[in-house]
């Protein structure tokens, strides 16, 4: 994954992962062929498979980090505020997140 590229030695950090991952495929697979699945079977369009992809490389975005880069996204309670329960976080000294 892009994120992990810089990452030294990452595969030594969850050196179990590709076999956790596959056993827990393994198990969902043994629960549908068993029919005793409680995950819903999803089939997912191209457009809707775009749109998650877009979301979760979201989450990892160096612009997050930035306060600059995420301001437009950021609600200011003065202006984005009409009900007055607009949720403004802060840190533990009390400055703007």
């Amino acid at each position: 994954m892009p994120q992990f590229e810089d990452l030294n030695n990452c595969q030594n950090l969850y050196p179990n992962a590709r076999l956790n991952t596959l056993n827990a495929l393994n198990k969902l697979q043994q629960e549908r062929d068993d029919d005793v699945s409680e995950l819903p079977r999803v089939q997912l369009g191209n457009n809707e498979v775009a749109d998650l992809v877009a979301f979760l490389t979201s989450l990892t975005d160096a612009c997050l980090t930035e306060r600059e880069c995420i301001a437009p996204w950021i609600a200011v309670q003065t202006n984005d505020n009409p009900d007055g329960e607009v949720l403004i976080a802060t840190d533990a000294q009390g400055n703007a997140l």
